[in-house]
C-alpha cells in the first residue's frame, strides 16, 4: 500500500517565507513515507465557493516543479488539473517541464472540473467540457506517444518517462470509470459526500462506502477487459475527509481487501506545525501498519 497526501496552502506565513514553509512541509512529508505529494487546479474560483470552506492552491504545475527542487522522491501529483481550462500544447509543455524537472516523478492525475464560475472566468466552455476534455487528452497522448509529422507544433522537449507520465482519470461518475478504462493508467475516485450547491456551483457526486467502489471496480474492469486492458487499470482514491484516524484506517484496511494499493489523503492544517502533527500521526498510525511496499 502506498500514500499520498496533499498540503496546505497557507494564506499566511508567520515567518515571512511562504516558500520555505512549503518546502518544510514536502519534505517532511516525504521523509515520513509518503509516496505522493499532490496540487489541485483552481486558477480563478468564485468567491462564494472559497468562502464556503474551499482550499487555497497553487498552479499545479509551477508549484509541483518547486517540490521537484526541494524533494529527491517524492511523486508529484496533479488532483486534478482540468483539461478545459488551458491549450494542449500548453499542458503538454508544463508537464514535460515538471517531469524532465524532476527526473519522471510527475503523475498527471485529470478531471473535467466542476466549477461552472471559473470556466466563466476563464473564458472557457463550461457546456462542451466533457468533449474539450476528450480532445484534449487525446492530443496530449498523441504527442507523447505517436511519431510527430512535419506540419506538427514541435512539442520538445518531451519527458522523462516513456510515452509520457501516468494519467490518473479522476471523478466519481461512469464517464469518468469509461475513460479510465479506456485511456488511463489509473482511476482516481475521491471519497466525499454528495454535493449540489447551487450557491457555489459546486457539482460531484458523493462516494462514502466501499461496496459502492467494488462494484465500481468491477465496472471499470469489465470495461478494461473488453478493450483487452484488464488489470492494468490501477484504483487509486482520494479521500477528502478523515473522520479521526482509527476509523480511516479501517477504511484503508478495506480498500486493501477489494484491491486498492493506493490512498491519496488531503492534509487540512492551518500552520507548518499542524501539518507536521498530521503527518507524523498519519505516518505512526496508517502508513506504519501497512506493507508499503506492496
Amino acid at each position: 500500500m502506498k500514500f499520498g497526501v496533499g498540503l496546505p496552502v497557507l494564506e499566511t506565513s508567520p515567518s515571512g517565507l511562504p516558500g520555505d514553509d512549503f518546502a518544510e512541509m514536502v519534505r517532511y512529508a516525504e521523509e515520513a513515507g509518503f509516496y505522493a505529494t499532490f496540487l489541485t487546479d483552481h486558477p480563478a474560483p468564485s468567491r462564494r465557493w472559497y468562502e464556503s470552506g474551499a482550499e487555497l492552491s497553487f498552479d499545479p504545475f509551477v508549484g509541483l516543479s518547486f517540490v521537484a527542487g526541494v524533494t529527491k522522491k517524492i511523486k508529484l501529483l496533479t488532483a486534478l488539473a482540468v483539461l478545459g481550462y488551458r491549450n494542449p500544447y500548453l499542458v503538454a509543455k508544463s508537464i514535460a517541464t515538471v517531469d524532465r524537472l524532476s527526473n519522471g516523478r510527475f503523475v498527471f492525475g485529470v478531471g473535467t472540473g466542476y466549477l461552472e464560475p471559473e470556466f466563466k472566468a476563464l473564458d472557457a466552455d463550461f457546456e462542451n467540457r466533457n468533449a474539450t476534455f476528450d480532445d484534449t487528452l487525446a492530443t496530449l497522448i498523441s504527442i507523447w506517444r505517436e511519431p510527430r509529422a512535419a506540419t506538427d507544433p514541435i512539442t520538445l522537449p518531451i519527458p522523462v518517462q516513456p510515452a509520457g507520465p501516468p494519467i490518473w482519470i479522476g471523478g466519481n461518475s461512469r464517464k469518468a470509470r469509461q475513460r479510465a478504462a479506456l485511456f488511463g493508467d489509473a482511476w482516481l475516485p475521491v471519497f466525499t459526500r454528495t454535493r449540489d450547491d447551487g450557491k457555489t456551483g459546486f457539482r460531484s457526486p458523493g462516494l462514502r462506502e466501499v461496496a459502492t467502489l467494488k462494484t465500481q471496480i468491477d465496472e471499470l474492469v469489465a470495461i478494461a477487459d473488453e478493450h483487452g486492458r484488464g488489470r492494468q487499470i490501477g484504483v487509486n482514491p482520494l479521500i477528502w475527509d478523515i473522520d479521526g484516524l482509527p476509523s480511516h484506517k479501517k477504511l484503508v484496511e478495506q480498500l486493501r481487501d477489494i484491491g486498492v494499493h493506493n490512498v491519496t489523503v488531503r492534509c487540512d492544517a492551518a500552520t507548518v506545525a499542524d501539518a507536521c502533527r498530521f503527518i507524523d500521526a498519519y505516518a505512526n498510525d496508517i502508513i506504519g501498519n501497512f506493507d508499503v511496499s506492496e
